[in-house]
């Protein structure tokens, strides 16, 4: 699978689930969910695209099963940050553990595509 295709899917993957997470917090008020928008679009943005380069690089340089593993890796991490009850950091001025839970469905889907897709790669 394509670096530019596993990116534009982790983004609207995580677009969509950020949408619906924000609804699902606010009730339903469309401006509060906005308002999620506006702070948390851009590091979904770039969180996309890191996940991206990481399945890349992991693609490129690790053969095998550990190649899925290491794919693996982040929706671990993300999975952990989420857990934390309230996590903000100084210079950004929202719920961290809200953007890893939001990276975690996102980008775990995304993940779990791009394995399956190395999967079939490699059965042909």
């Amino acid at each position: 699978m394509k670096t530019v295709k596993i990116a534009i899917l982790g983004l609207v993957l995580s677009t969509i689930v950020l949408y619906i997470s924000a609804y699902h917090n606010e009730g339903g008020d469309t401006s509060a969910v906005t308002m999620y928008f506006v702070v948390f679009l851009i590091p979904v943005i770039i969180l996309a695209f890191l996940n991206a380069i990481y399945l890349f690089l992991v693609g490129k340089f690790i053969n095998g099963v550990l190649k899925i593993i290491c794919g693996l890796i982040p929706i671990l991490i993300f999975t952990i940050l989420s857990f934390q009850k309230k996590m903000v950091l100084p210079y950004f001025d929202a719920n961290v553990s809200f953007l890893a839970l939001i990276s975690a469905i996102g980008l775990g889907i995304t993940s779990i595509v791009w394995a399956f897709s190395n999967l079939k790669k490699k059965a042909a």
